[in-house]
Order: structure tokens, then sequence, then C-alpha cells
């Protein structure tokens, strides 16, 4: 009686085994689909195919497990045993592995389940976190693209006008062509009101092809105050590919616009072979609350007040390390970092030592790819007391085992000076830090 007892538990505790291991779509591989891929891979965003529903996956489960075997994808640069990020966006091993379970059992669909929401990149989706914008601001003009294979770049002013000034949590640009968009940076200009200005009188684009007009000056866009002075600016948004959200908690951050004021949107589009139009988008969404901390930023290398060193000049059949060191004046709470480089750029480090030696990782990416450049952001506020110094180690590839090499065979590559187009060919180091001055507890504030 005892080995029939026996043998009962030990089918049923197998049995049990059995079941716990089935993998389902709806269940097990959606979810993860859903969350990790569908921001690229869907009509409209670079993944070159959809993977929105069960029979997507299913069509291209074998490219699938090749990629997330490889860790190719879903493409997330930075080290993960390094640091980790509010956005980060990578596959476990065990994820990786429930995968191929789940192609080995037979695409097991089972029951249906009713997913919550993801924070879809796309607006297509309506998903947002933030839901619908308050207020889209379109290009005054569409840009025409040349189809000449040289890159352009342009100016474009987007005035606007509100009922009164407003409180703004989050700006996003929404790029129409996003696989000819190569950079885009912007900033705000906020005007007195006055019912006799008029904001949108005077020219709204400038083709920059032969030559790079400071904004500051407005001379091209007539950008200056009604009483002929220079107006102030406020670093507003910015897009590179593979850029995402990059939301604050309520109340840290934001933008306040005047009644009337505008945009003045730098854009930098690849080269195409055909005429393109381009009709991107300005998203606003409003705040509920007054914006309490200010969101800071500050520029670290080629564009910013901390020098690269030695010059960013990299020769043919070279690999260079290049250097930024700066060190932190006061006390600052940081929320997330960008870096940047082009198509030579290899590998990149950012972390910082405290006044009593001990490291802070900041980010590491051992496999640069221009086409993912992410803003990072932290799980929690990380605290840079002063004395801080901040070092960013890059290296860079000019050979012909460079795969990204624009040059073949290798040339020179160097960065502009500032004032001067920047082109793809060209190189930049850049590091944006973006902070808020430090107050007891910040260090506690959660990002996520």
């Amino acid at each position: 009686m005892k080995y029939y007892l026996l043998g009962i538990f030990i089918f049923l505790i197998n049995i049990n085994l059995l079941f716990s291991q089935i993998i389902s779509f709806e269940k097990n591989i959606g979810p993860m689909v859903f969350k990790h891929c569908a921001n690229c891979h869907q009509n409209g965003e670079i993944g070159p195919f959809p993977l929105l529903s069960y029979e997507d996956v299913v069509n291209h489960s074998q490219i699938i497990e090749e990629v997330i075997t490889k860790k190719l994808m879903p493409p997330w640069p930075a080290d993960p045993t390094f640091s980790h990020f509010a956005n980060e966006n990578y596959l476990t091993d065990a994820e990786i592995e429930a995968f191929k379970t789940w192609k080995e059992q037979g695409y097991l669909k089972g029951k249906k389940i009713k997913y919550k929401p993801f924070a879809y990149e796309n607006d297509k989706l309506n998903a947002s976190v933030l839901g619908k914008p308050d207020l889209i601001l379109k290009f005054p003009e569409p840009i025409h693209l040349a189809g000449n294979n040289k890159e352009s770049f342009f100016l474009i002013k987007v005035p606007f006008q509100l009922n009164q000034d407003t409180n703004v949590r989050y700006i996003r640009f929404v790029p129409d062509k996003r696989k000819l968009v190569h950079h885009v940076s912007s900033y705000l200009l906020s005007y007195k009101y006055n019912d006799k200005n008029d904001i949108f009188a005077g020219k709204k684009m400038y083709n920059m092809e032969s030559d790079l007009k400071d904004i500051t000056t407005g001379e091209e866009l007539n950008i200056r105050n009604f009483d002929g002075t220079q107006l102030d600016r406020e670093l507003a948004f910015g897009w590179v590919p593979g850029s995402n959200w990059s939301i604050l908690p309520e109340g840290i951050g934001g933008y306040r616009l005047s009644k009337q004021g505008l945009f003045v949107v730098n854009m930098h589009y690849s080269s195409t072979p055909v005429d393109e139009i381009d009709h991107s988008e300005i998203h606003i969404y409003f705040s509920k609350t007054k914006i309490k901390r200010l969101e800071l930023s500050e520029q670290h290398g080629t564009i910013g007040s901390h020098p690269v060193k030695p010059k960013l000049v990299i020769p043919p059949d070279s690999i260079k390390t290049f250097y930024v060191t700066s060190k932190i004046p006061h006390d600052i709470s940081i929320l997330s970092v960008n870096p940047h480089m082009h198509n030579l750029g290899k590998k990149f480090l950012a972390y910082a030592v405290r006044p009593n030696g001990d490291t802070i990782p900041i980010i590491r990416i051992n496999n640069w790819d221009f086409n993912y450049q992410y803003t990072y952001k932290f799980k929690k506020v990380i605290k840079l007391e002063k004395g801080c110094t901040i070092y960013i180690e890059a290296v860079y590839d000019n050979t012909t085992s460079n795969p990204r090499n624009p040059f073949n065979p290798p040339r020179t590559v160097s960065a502009l000076p500032l004032g001067q187009i920047m082109r793809t060919t060209d190189e930049m180091l850049n590091f944006e830090l973006r902070f808020m001055k430090y107050k007891i507890g910040d260090e506690n504030i959660s990002l996520e």
C-alpha cells in the first residue's frame, strides 16, 4: 500500500513539474515581447517587422531566437553589470530560455489574458503614461529633403500662443521620417505678451546647408524681442536615434511656457537617395501642479565647458581613447545622463569619484551603436557632493574592422569647432548630465 501511495505521490509531482514548465504566449511570451520589443517593432518605427500579435511573433520566431540568444536584441547598450536605470530594456537569461522553451513546445497560445496597457514609444498606440498631448505644434512648413545623398540641416521657428502662462511637465519631439532624422536640439524662447506683436510673422525656416547661424542672434529668423533686444533661451528637448521616454515624477523638472513664445528647432537629417517630405511635430503635456524643482543640464565634452583631451582627432587605421574630466562645484542630484558619439565610437565609460575616494559607477557601454542612443534615467536620484570628480573615457575605432566606419579606406576624422555644421562623418564626444540642486533626502527619490 505504501508503494502505491508513493507512486501516486511521485506521479503528481511529475505532473506538477510538467505543467509548471509549460510556456504560453498569453501568459509568458506576449507580455515579454510587448514590453521589450513592441516599442520599435510596429508600423512607422525602426523595427523591420511588427511584433504586436501572436502571429507576428510565431512568424518571426527563428530570427527572434537568434538575436536574443546573441543578446543583440532588444538593443540596450548600457552594461547592466555596471549600473542600472529606470528605463533599462534587456532580457534576462531566464526570459531568453523561456522563449526557447515556448518554441520547442510548439508555440502554445494559451488562454487569452487582458494585458495592462504598456507605455509604448509610439503615440499611435495611444498608450503613453501621460495620455494624449495637451498641445501639438506642427512645423509651420513641411521640410523638403532633396534626394541627393547629402545630409541636410535646418533651423525651424515654431511659434505658439496660449490662453495663459502654463506649466508643462513634458515636451516630446515626434519625428515623422524617423529613419532620416539624425538628431534634433531645440531651445524655448519666451516673449512678454502684447496684442500688437505678431510672433507668427517672418521667415519660419532656414536651410543651413552652407553656413550655421547662432540661434541666439536670430539673424535669419528674426528671433528677437519686439524692442530689438535678444531673448533668453532655455534648452527644451532633444532627439537622437533610439530616443525613449524619460518622464520625471510630478513636480520635478518641466517648463514654464509664457502666453506667447516659440521653439527654435535645429534639425539634422541623414542623406537620402530619393526626395522626401518631413512633417515632424512637438507634443506638449501640461502639468497639473507647479514646478517645484528645476531640472538643469550640463554638457561635458565636444559642445560643453569641459574639453576633450587629447584633442578629438582620430588618424586613419587607429584605435584611440579620449578623456573628459570635470569637478562638481556644489552638491547636485543626478537624474539622467546621455552619452553621444558618432560612427567611430567603440566604447564609452563614465564614473564619479567622491572626495573620500569612493567610486560611483554611472554608465558603461561596451559596444557603441550610433542607432541606439538613449537618455538613461536612474532608478533613484544619485547625489554627487561638492568635490566629486566625473571621469569620462571614450574609445574610437577608425580602422577597416569597424563596420560602421563611413570611409574606406579610413581617413582622419575629428570634431569640428563649435559653430560649424557637425556631420555624421565628423565625430563627437559628448556627455549630457541632467540634475537638480541637491536637497536633503533627494537620494531617496524614486524615478521609476
